[in-house]
Protein backbone atom coordinates (compact mmCIF):
# COMPACT_ATOMS: atom_id res chain seq x y z
CA UNK A 1 0.00 0.00 0.00
CA UNK A 2 1.18 3.52 -0.76
CA UNK A 3 0.62 5.76 2.32
CA UNK A 4 1.22 8.92 0.34
CA UNK A 5 -2.33 9.67 -0.75
CA UNK A 6 -4.95 8.04 1.49
CA UNK A 7 -8.58 9.01 1.46
CA UNK A 8 -10.37 9.88 4.67
CA UNK A 9 -14.03 10.59 5.20
CA UNK A 10 -15.30 13.51 7.16
CA UNK A 11 -18.83 14.40 8.07
CA UNK A 12 -19.14 18.13 7.62
CA UNK A 13 -22.38 20.02 8.14
CA UNK A 14 -22.94 23.56 7.19
CA UNK A 15 -28.05 27.93 6.35
CA UNK A 16 -30.96 28.72 4.73
CA UNK A 17 -34.24 27.52 6.14
CA UNK A 18 -35.87 25.02 3.82
CA UNK A 19 -38.98 22.92 4.15
CA UNK A 20 -38.79 19.19 3.55
CA UNK A 21 -41.36 16.49 4.12
CA UNK A 22 -39.32 13.66 2.60
CA UNK A 23 -39.55 10.37 4.51
CA UNK A 24 -36.43 9.48 6.47
CA UNK A 25 -34.53 6.32 5.61
CA UNK A 26 -34.47 3.53 8.17
CA UNK A 27 -31.64 3.50 10.69
CA UNK A 28 -28.98 0.87 10.10
CA UNK A 29 -28.83 -1.80 12.83
CA UNK A 30 -25.69 -2.25 14.88
CA UNK A 31 -23.38 -5.00 13.65
CA UNK A 32 -20.64 -6.92 15.41
CA UNK A 33 -17.18 -5.57 14.65
CA UNK A 34 -13.70 -6.66 15.76
CA UNK A 35 -11.86 -4.87 18.58
CA UNK A 36 -10.03 -1.74 17.46
CA UNK A 37 -6.32 -2.68 17.17
CA UNK A 38 -3.80 -0.51 19.03
CA UNK A 39 -1.52 1.87 17.20
CA UNK A 40 1.84 0.15 17.52
CA UNK A 41 4.86 2.06 18.77
CA UNK A 42 2.82 5.20 19.47
CA UNK A 43 1.85 6.81 22.79
CA UNK A 44 -1.70 6.53 24.04
CA UNK A 45 -3.75 9.68 23.67
CA UNK A 46 -6.73 9.79 26.08
CA UNK A 47 -9.92 11.43 24.81
CA UNK A 48 -12.29 12.90 27.38
CA UNK A 49 -16.04 12.79 26.93
CA UNK A 50 -17.41 15.85 25.15
CA UNK A 51 -20.99 17.13 25.22
CA UNK A 52 -21.61 18.53 21.71
CA UNK A 53 -24.98 19.98 22.80
CA UNK A 54 -23.78 21.73 25.96
CA UNK A 55 -25.56 25.04 26.60
CA UNK A 56 -23.91 28.23 27.81
CA UNK A 57 -25.47 31.14 29.67
CA UNK A 58 -25.01 33.30 26.58
CA UNK A 59 -27.04 30.86 24.51
CA UNK A 60 -29.86 30.92 27.06
CA UNK A 61 -29.81 34.72 27.06
CA UNK A 62 -30.02 34.69 23.23
CA UNK A 63 -33.12 32.50 23.38
CA UNK A 64 -34.77 34.75 25.96
CA UNK A 65 -34.01 37.79 23.81
CA UNK A 66 -35.26 36.47 20.48
CA UNK A 67 -38.02 34.04 21.48
CA UNK A 68 -40.89 34.73 23.82
CA UNK A 69 -43.43 32.36 25.29
CA UNK A 70 -46.14 34.59 23.81
CA UNK A 71 -45.27 33.32 20.36
CA UNK A 72 -47.42 30.55 18.95
CA UNK A 73 -45.73 27.16 18.94
CA UNK A 74 -45.73 27.08 15.14
CA UNK A 75 -43.73 30.33 15.05
CA UNK A 76 -40.95 29.44 17.47
CA UNK A 77 -38.97 27.09 15.21
CA UNK A 78 -39.05 29.61 12.38
CA UNK A 79 -38.10 32.51 14.67
CA UNK A 80 -35.06 30.69 16.06
CA UNK A 81 -33.96 29.68 12.56
CA UNK A 82 -34.28 33.25 11.32
CA UNK A 83 -32.37 34.67 14.31
CA UNK A 84 -29.43 32.28 13.93
CA UNK A 85 -29.17 32.74 10.16
CA UNK A 86 -29.58 36.51 9.95
CA UNK A 87 -26.09 38.01 9.62
CA UNK A 88 -27.31 41.21 11.31
CA UNK A 89 -28.21 39.23 14.43
CA UNK A 90 -25.80 36.32 14.83
CA UNK A 91 -23.31 36.57 11.94
CA UNK A 92 -22.17 32.95 11.84
CA UNK A 93 -19.20 32.28 9.53
CA UNK A 94 -19.09 28.94 7.73
CA UNK A 95 -15.72 27.23 8.12
CA UNK A 96 -15.70 23.70 6.63
CA UNK A 97 -12.64 22.64 8.64
CA UNK A 98 -13.75 23.68 12.14
CA UNK A 99 -15.68 21.24 14.31
CA UNK A 100 -16.93 22.69 17.61
CA UNK A 101 -19.49 22.00 20.31
CA UNK A 102 -22.65 24.09 20.52
CA UNK A 103 -21.30 26.36 23.26
CA UNK A 104 -17.97 26.80 21.46
CA UNK A 105 -19.81 27.63 18.23
CA UNK A 106 -21.90 30.28 19.97
CA UNK A 107 -18.75 31.90 21.33
CA UNK A 108 -16.67 31.64 18.14
CA UNK A 109 -19.55 32.40 15.71
CA UNK A 110 -18.04 30.06 13.13
CA UNK A 111 -17.65 26.39 12.26
CA UNK A 112 -18.68 23.68 9.84
CA UNK A 113 -22.08 22.19 9.25
CA UNK A 114 -21.87 19.76 12.16
CA UNK A 115 -20.87 22.66 14.37
CA UNK A 116 -23.88 24.72 13.30
CA UNK A 117 -26.22 21.77 13.69
CA UNK A 118 -24.93 21.21 17.24
CA UNK A 119 -25.65 24.88 17.94
CA UNK A 120 -29.12 24.93 16.40
CA UNK A 121 -30.30 21.66 17.96
CA UNK A 122 -29.06 22.57 21.44
CA UNK A 123 -30.80 25.95 21.35
CA UNK A 124 -33.98 24.60 19.80
CA UNK A 125 -34.36 21.98 22.49
CA UNK A 126 -33.64 24.55 25.21
CA UNK A 127 -36.50 26.60 23.73
CA UNK A 128 -38.85 23.61 23.87
CA UNK A 129 -38.69 22.88 20.13
CA UNK A 130 -38.29 19.34 18.80
CA UNK A 131 -35.05 19.18 16.82
CA UNK A 132 -32.77 16.45 15.46
CA UNK A 133 -29.87 15.67 13.12
CA UNK A 134 -30.36 14.58 9.51
CA UNK A 135 -27.86 12.84 7.26
CA UNK A 136 -28.39 13.79 3.62
CA UNK A 137 -27.42 11.49 0.77
CA UNK A 138 -25.51 13.63 -1.73
CA UNK A 139 -22.75 13.08 -4.22
CA UNK A 140 -19.46 12.92 -2.27
CA UNK A 141 -17.29 16.01 -2.53
CA UNK A 142 -13.58 15.26 -2.91
CA UNK A 143 -10.97 17.76 -1.80
CA UNK A 144 -7.20 17.43 -1.61
CA UNK A 145 -5.46 18.82 1.47
CA UNK A 146 -1.82 18.14 2.36
CA UNK A 147 -1.73 15.10 0.03
CA UNK A 148 -4.81 13.66 1.72
CA UNK A 149 -8.09 13.23 -0.12
CA UNK A 150 -11.04 14.31 1.98
CA UNK A 151 -14.55 13.09 1.22
CA UNK A 152 -17.16 15.35 2.79
CA UNK A 153 -20.68 14.06 3.18
CA UNK A 154 -23.57 16.09 4.51
CA UNK A 155 -25.54 16.45 7.74
CA UNK A 156 -27.94 19.21 8.68
CA UNK A 157 -30.53 19.92 11.37
CA UNK A 158 -34.31 19.79 11.40
CA UNK A 159 -37.00 21.11 13.72
CA UNK A 160 -40.74 20.61 13.94
CA UNK A 161 -43.50 22.85 15.22
CA UNK A 162 -46.00 20.02 15.15
CA UNK A 163 -47.34 20.90 11.71
CA UNK A 164 -44.29 21.58 9.58
CA UNK A 165 -40.71 20.40 9.42
CA UNK A 166 -37.97 22.98 8.94
CA UNK A 167 -34.57 21.90 7.62
CA UNK A 168 -31.71 24.20 8.61
CA UNK A 169 -28.65 23.96 6.41
CA UNK A 170 -25.86 26.49 6.86
CA UNK A 171 -24.16 25.44 3.60
CA UNK A 172 -27.06 27.08 1.73
CA UNK A 173 -27.01 24.24 -0.78
CA UNK A 174 -30.13 23.63 -2.87
CA UNK A 175 -31.52 20.11 -2.27
CA UNK A 176 -32.12 17.87 -5.27
CA UNK A 177 -35.58 16.61 -6.06
CA UNK A 178 -36.41 13.39 -4.16
CA UNK A 179 -33.16 13.69 -2.20
CA UNK A 180 -32.83 10.90 0.34
CA UNK A 181 -32.06 11.52 3.99
CA UNK A 182 -32.28 9.77 7.31
CA UNK A 183 -32.64 10.93 10.87
CA UNK A 184 -29.59 10.12 12.99
CA UNK A 185 -29.34 9.86 16.74
CA UNK A 186 -27.47 12.20 19.06
CA UNK A 187 -25.10 9.29 19.67
CA UNK A 188 -24.23 8.97 15.99
CA UNK A 189 -23.82 12.74 15.64
CA UNK A 190 -21.42 12.70 18.60
CA UNK A 191 -19.45 9.90 16.92
CA UNK A 192 -19.25 12.04 13.79
CA UNK A 193 -17.96 14.89 15.98
CA UNK A 194 -15.03 12.73 17.16
CA UNK A 195 -14.51 11.43 13.62
CA UNK A 196 -14.11 14.98 12.29
CA UNK A 197 -11.52 15.78 14.95
CA UNK A 198 -9.70 12.57 14.05
CA UNK A 199 -9.70 13.54 10.38
CA UNK A 200 -8.15 16.90 11.21
CA UNK A 201 -5.47 15.12 13.27
CA UNK A 202 -4.73 12.87 10.28
CA UNK A 203 -4.26 15.93 8.09
CA UNK A 204 -1.69 17.15 10.62
CA UNK A 205 -0.16 13.63 10.58
CA UNK A 206 -0.75 13.35 14.34
CA UNK A 207 -1.40 9.60 14.30
CA UNK A 208 -1.81 9.02 18.07
CA UNK A 209 -4.43 11.75 18.32
CA UNK A 210 -6.20 10.65 15.11
CA UNK A 211 -6.35 7.02 16.22
CA UNK A 212 -7.65 8.05 19.65
CA UNK A 213 -10.47 10.15 18.16
CA UNK A 214 -11.50 7.39 15.75
CA UNK A 215 -11.43 4.86 18.59
CA UNK A 216 -13.60 7.22 20.65
CA UNK A 217 -16.02 7.59 17.73
CA UNK A 218 -16.32 3.81 17.48
CA UNK A 219 -16.92 3.52 21.22
CA UNK A 220 -19.61 6.21 21.06
CA UNK A 221 -21.54 4.65 18.20
CA UNK A 222 -20.12 1.30 17.06
CA UNK A 223 -20.57 0.09 13.51
CA UNK A 224 -20.00 3.22 11.42
CA UNK A 225 -18.24 2.35 8.18
CA UNK A 226 -16.53 5.71 7.70
CA UNK A 227 -14.90 5.48 11.15
CA UNK A 228 -13.38 2.09 10.31
CA UNK A 229 -12.21 3.38 6.94
CA UNK A 230 -10.46 6.29 8.65
CA UNK A 231 -8.90 3.93 11.19
CA UNK A 232 -7.48 2.06 8.21
CA UNK A 233 -5.73 5.22 7.04
CA UNK A 234 -4.13 5.69 10.47
CA UNK A 235 -2.88 2.08 10.50
CA UNK A 236 -1.65 2.39 6.94
CA UNK A 237 0.38 5.48 7.73
CA UNK A 238 1.81 3.75 10.80
CA UNK A 239 2.98 0.78 8.75
CA UNK A 240 0.35 -1.63 10.15
CA UNK A 241 -0.71 -3.11 6.82
CA UNK A 242 -2.64 -6.08 8.24
CA UNK A 243 -4.60 -3.86 10.63
CA UNK A 244 -5.31 -1.41 7.80
CA UNK A 245 -6.74 -4.21 5.67
CA UNK A 246 -8.83 -5.41 8.64
CA UNK A 247 -10.22 -1.90 9.11
CA UNK A 248 -11.07 -1.43 5.42
CA UNK A 249 -12.69 -4.86 5.22
CA UNK A 250 -14.72 -4.08 8.35
CA UNK A 251 -15.91 -0.85 6.75
CA UNK A 252 -17.01 -2.78 3.65
CA UNK A 253 -18.77 -5.37 5.81
CA UNK A 254 -20.72 -2.54 7.43
CA UNK A 255 -21.44 -0.81 4.12
CA UNK A 256 -20.76 -2.72 0.92
CA UNK A 257 -21.08 0.50 -1.12
CA UNK A 258 -18.43 2.32 0.89
CA UNK A 259 -16.30 3.56 -2.02
CA UNK A 260 -13.66 5.20 0.21
CA UNK A 261 -12.76 1.95 1.96
CA UNK A 262 -12.80 0.10 -1.37
CA UNK A 263 -10.50 2.70 -2.91
CA UNK A 264 -8.09 2.57 0.03
CA UNK A 265 -8.06 -1.21 0.10
CA UNK A 266 -6.94 -1.56 -3.51
CA UNK A 267 -4.53 1.40 -3.84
Amino acid sequence: MDPGNPTIRTRLLAALALVSLLPACALAPLQDTPPVPPLQGQPLFPIENVEPLEMSDGMKDFIRTHLTRREADQDRAWTLTWALLDSNIFDFEYDPHLTLTASEAFHERRGNCLTFSNLFIAMAREAGIRAWYREVEIEPEWNSLDETLLVSLHVNAAASDGYREYVVDVSRRTPREAERHRRISDQEAEAQFYNNLGAQALIANDLPRAHAYFRKANETRPGLAFVWSNLGVAYRRNGQTDDAVLAYETALKLDGRHSVALNNLYT
